[in-house]
């Protein structure tokens, strides 16, 4: 019976190959080896709760098998617990001080959990140095090498896992990943956002639809160009004009700690005397994991209502910001000063955060929102107030529809979520919004979204929908 359930796991008929298991364990209840294969199939078999209390149940009885406890450790890892496999790791770090195979898997593995991916590499290069053949440590190493951009040496070890026998099954979906992310993509999409409030002062319908193209260069994919086009309206009280927007943009990753991006292109509208130029540049900074400084210039459309949109107001200045983007929380501050067409000025920031205060399947993230704006001057043709501040606070809830099996990997997930804020007059804000991202294998992705404002004294509603087609692990570009 074990001889055959191990034949069944050999071809992933993982419910046959346990009910199997079960039998042995029934017929031999005092063998070992049958409870531990029932282990091993509930973890590979992705039943990771109950793998690690069979794990567990088996240890009490064979406390010596010490690839059981490791593998219990790497299970509650693979769950998404790290906190959980740290404990583990640190409890068979002191039972077995003279194991230091033991220590260099929970050292890079707790890199690993924390997102370090500069301390990951050489952990886990560590770690294979005392265990050639470990095929946990050479699948991490290689999400971690790409985690730092380094896709040519992550391409490497995922083909040789994906060559040897038996194949990691992983390795050879995450192989396949990476190498259709070197393929061109396409989108297409639709978005609305409608506005009314601040006395009329913000009061647009703009809708626009187009396509993006895409494509990633170089051996490790450090380069990514493409363009976006489509048409574009706004209308206003029973106004309304037509027009077309067309930019192209790019990046290069020069290193994991620095980046450069930009995009340029043209805005019209019907009735306006040529084309607008619209246009961003920014310079990435990353000193150390999850830390990110970025700063450029922009020049960008004012579309507040239909006087902005027929005077071609721009606005054009400085950007800069920090950002920090950990496993469980992220914290973004940028800041603006912009010089306007019309000769007014304008300064502004936000901050943008979020805590996951659960993680798993189901996670719920505590979010917050702040903005402030100032102009040098007010104007009657749109909101521009000397000094405003709005603050939001909330919740967001994600139900993960396929949890991603290792970085990088296709995203189902629905998010729904709810703000509450105020502002520097005390008005209160209503903030709800949506987000669906649902990534088919063959490397098509669509994604959704809405969100809705309402208070006193403004009303927004954003909606997109786009649809993508090829390479994976990009965002569709809707009003770029």
């Amino acid at each position: 019976m074990l001889a055959r359930a191990r034949v069944l796991a050999a071809s992933e008929t993982w419910s046959e190959a346990l009910a199997a298991a079960q039998a042995a364990i029934e017929a031999f209840p005092a063998s070992l080896a049958a409870r531990r294969l029932r282990a091993d199939l509930l973890a590979f078999s992705g039943r990771y709760d109950e793998a690690i209390a069979a794990y567990d149940a088996y240890l009490q009885e064979a406390p010596l098998d010490l690839e059981a406890a490791r593998l219990s450790a790497r299970v509650a890892g693979w769950a998404g617990d790290a906190d959980e496999a740290r404990e583990r790791y640190e409890a068979l770090v002191v039972a077995h001080p003279e194991a230091t195979v033991i220590a260099a898997e929970a050292t890079a593995k707790d890199a690993f959990y924390q997102a370090r991916w500069r301390e990951a590499v050489p952990a886990y290069e560590q770690w294979l140095a005392l265990e050639p053949g470990s095929r946990e440590a050479a699948f991490e190493l290689a999400q971690s090498q790409a985690a730092l951009g380094d896709l040519e040496a992550a391409g490497r070890r995922l083909h040789q896992l994906d060559t040897v026998v038996p194949v990691h099954r992983l390795a050879r979906a995450a192989s396949d990943r990476l190498e259709r992310a070197r393929r061109p993509s396409g989108d297409i999409y639709v978005s609305r956002r409608t506005s009314d409030g601040y006395d009329g002062l913000r009061l647009l319908d703009v809708a626009e639809q187009g396509g993006t193209f895409s494509m990633r260069l170089g051996a490790s994919l450090p380069a990514e160009f493409g363009v976006v086009a489509g048409a574009i309206s706004a209308g206003a009280s029973g106004v309304e004009r037509n027009g077309y927007r067309a930019s192209a943009f790019g990046s290069y990753r020069f290193s994991p700690s620095w980046q450069v991006e930009g995009r340029g292109g043209v805005l019209e509208f019907d009735g306006n005397e040529g084309p607008s130029v619209e246009g961003r540049a920014l310079v990435s900074w990353s000193p150390a994991d999850h830390w990110r400084l970025f700063g450029g210039g922009e020049r960008v459309a004012v579309l507040e209502n239909m006087t902005t949109v027929d005077a071609r107001l721009q606005a054009t200045g400085g950007v800069a910001g920090l950002a920090f983007e950990g496993v469980t929380t992220a914290v973004q501050v940028a800041g603006a000063r912009q010089s306007l067409s019309d000769g007014n000025g304008v300064a502004s920031a936000t901050v943008t955060a979020s805590h996951a205060l659960t993680r798993g399947t189901h996670e719920l993230r505590l979010v917050g929102w702040g903005w402030y704006v100032g102009y040098d001057e007010p104007r009657a043709d749109y909101f521009s107030p000397a000094s405003f501040v709005r603050a939001d606070i909330g919740f967001e809830w994600s139900w993960w529809l396929d949890r991603p099996r290792f970085r990088a990997d296709r995203e189902r997930r629905l998010a729904i979520g709810y703000l509450i804020g105020t502002d520097s007059d005390a008005v209160i804000y209503h903030h709800p919004s949506a987000r669906l991202l649902f990534e088919l294998p063959a490397g098509m992705a669509f994604e959704a979204g809405v969100s809705w404002i309402r208070s006193e004294v403004y009303q927004e509603t954003n909606a997109h929908v786009g649809v993508r087609v090829g390479a994976p692990t990009r965002t569709t570009r809707t009003r770029d």
